[in-house]
């Protein structure tokens, strides 16, 4: 059965604190309301009048989901419309956002120090107007952007326009300074706006002139500095111009350092390169393989791959032609440091023929230049066909030290074919029947000599005259030796030669007497040379028996005057 629905009233003061029974109900006679009770809860729970005047706020299991102020509503929680309209402001406050979107895709907020417009969507943003677009300043109504449609789009500064797109391309109010690359898919025109105008590329905030493009054609690259122009292109001359520093090259890391031209042909700047330039002394220039620190030199390759070098002449004749214009006494040098050699042909018509020459000798005057080194070196091609090997000593006229004549005569200290009679020295003197003659000639009778023979011990033999007598030593001094005593008897040894008669191969001349020297090898190794096994062919040295023959000479004689006691 049904509770007994219980009903009374008062004012709010008499019902602020009455429980009342469960289910009771009041009546408000102050608010005009009813209001029902839990039998717990001091002034129970206020029933909603049908116009709602007396809400104040709605709650959810206990929490306040809506609660009404003195300027309107605050809300807890999201809500949800299917439309709505507005007679006054939506107000938001710091960091509060206007979200749109399923996924919060697009917010607008203030965080109390600046305000955003943040697209977190798949897709684009997009500000469309019907007719014009403005970025403003709220200030003065300055413009910061204006886009115009089917028009131009314009960027100002200070209100002023400064760049705005055309059906061409962009028009540019100022000057234009770039911390980045300028690239393109089609050509970049860079144009001066009126007659008689040049273009000027700056840079330190475009106070440093970097690039000149004048209205002429002249094309000027500047220094770090952007006061001189180091590299200029003159358009009417048609002629490149660069400028060094006037730094002096003395080495080969100045000669890097002060290059005005690197080609590089590797993919990193400042690696092995040709270096070019000006030495700043007597108007030379210069031309440099090396790497990009100067401390190292490479080899430079003219025409690696075919073609003729011409120096000194425009009409290069083979691989490597060198022409003087003047008949003087310039010609190829070649130097080390502190010396040097010039090689040269028909000297001012005095010597004829190929001259080479060190650099301190001077041809032409037949004397010693003044700035000359320590000693002086000539191979000089004369008139008559020899080519002469001359020599001298500091600040000397230079002597002739062997010559190879026309004929193939090789001679050493003279001038002509040594005789022993009016000139003397040595010569290698081609002779009949495809031979060559070894003449050695000397000034004195006396016990001189002409062929010395050494080996690591020195010493061992050579070849002398004395006389009308020449001498044919070996080395046999005591000093020498040791172990000194009286030989053996040579008999066994001389009865165990062979002495032969044979024909020799080569042309089938006979000789009576002779040795096998495979056969004497095993009697006197020591006048015998060479190995039976090898491909050169052995041969004997009679002169070494000599010594074996006396011995047995003198036992003979011992034996012989025995016999006659």
């Amino acid at each position: 059965m049904a509770t007994q629905l219980q009903l009374r009233r008062g004012t709010s003061s008499e019902t602020g604190s009455f429980t009342g029974a469960v289910g009771e109900v009041t009546v408000d006679t102050t608010k005009d309301t009813l209001v029902v009770h839990d039998g717990s809860t001091a002034g129970g729970f206020e029933m909603a009048k049908a116009d709602g005047s007396n809400i104040e706020k709605l709650s959810k299991s206990g929490a306040t989901k809506i609660q009404t102020t003195s300027g309107g509503v605050d809300v807890t929680g999201t809500v949800t419309m299917d439309g709505g309209s507005t007679s006054a402001d939506f107000s938001f406050g710091d960091n509060d956002k206007a979200i749109f979107g399923a996924s919060d895709d697009l917010q607008i907020y203030h965080d109390g120090g600046n305000s955003y417009v943040i697209d977190n969507g798949t897709g684009s943003l997009f500000i469309r107007g019907n007719s014009q677009i403005q970025l403003q300043d709220t200030n003065t109504a300055g413009k910061f952007f204006v886009g115009t449609a089917g028009g131009a789009a314009t960027i100002y500064h200070n209100n002023a326009a400064k760049l705005a797109t055309t059906s061409t391309g962009i028009d540019v109010t100022g000057n234009v300074a770039l911390s980045g690359d300028i690239t393109s898919t089609d050509t970049i025109n860079i144009a001066a706006n009126g007659f008689g105008k040049g273009v000027n590329l700056k840079r330190g905030n475009g106070a440093i002139n970097g690039l000149s493009l004048d209205s002429n054609g002249d094309i000027s690259f500047y220094e770090d500095t952007g006061t001189t122009p180091k590299m200029v292109w003159d358009a009417s001359d048609q002629k490149l111009t660069i400028d060094g520093n006037g730094t002096a090259v003395t080495n080969l890391a100045t000669a890097v350092s002060q290059a005005v031209i690197e080609l590089n042909g590797n993919s990193n700047s400042g690696s092995d390169a040709l270096f070019s330039g000006s030495m700043n002394a007597s108007g030379r220039s210069y031309i440099q393989n090396a790497n990009g620190t100067g401390s190292a030199s490479y080899d430079l390759l003219l025409n690696p791959y075919g073609g003729f070098v011409g120096i000194g002449t425009a009409s290069p004749a083979a691989s490597l032609s060198l022409a003087n214009s003047t008949n003087d006494s310039n010609g190829i040098k070649m130097q080390a440091t502190g010396w040097g050699y010039y090689a040269r042909s028909g000297i001012n018509g005095t010597i004829g023929g190929q001259f080479i020459q060190s650099t301190n000798w001077n041809a032409n005057t037949n004397a010693v230049d003044s700035s000359s080194q320590a000693t002086t070196a000539i191979i000089q091609d004369a008139t008559n066909g020899s080519i002469q090997f001359k020599t001298a000593t500091t600040n000397t006229v230079p002597e002739e030290r062997a010559r190879l004549t026309s004929n193939g005569s090789l001679l050493v200290g003279t001038s002509n074919t040594p005789n022993g009679t009016s000139v003397y020295g040595a010569g290698l003197i081609p002779s009949s029947n495809a031979r060559t003659q070894l003449h050695m000639a000397t000034d004195s009778t006396g016990n001189l000599f002409h062929i010395r023979f050494y080996n690591p011990n020195g010493s061992v033999g050579d070849i002398r005259t004395n006389g009308s007598a020449t001498v044919y030593n070996t080395s046999s001094d005591q000093r020498l030796k040791e172990n000194i005593a009286d030989a053996d008897d040579a008999g066994t040894k001389v009865d165990a030669i062979q002495v032969r008669k044979y024909d020799w191969k080569a042309d089938g001349s006979h000789q009576d007497y002779g040795m096998i020297a495979q056969e004497l090898q095993t009697v006197a190794p020591e006048a015998v040379s060479g190995d039976a096994d090898s491909d050169e062919m052995m041969g004997v040295d009679y002169s070494k028996l000599v010594p074996m023959l006396i011995k047995e000479i003198q036992s003979l004689r011992q034996r012989v005057a025995s016999l006659e006691e």
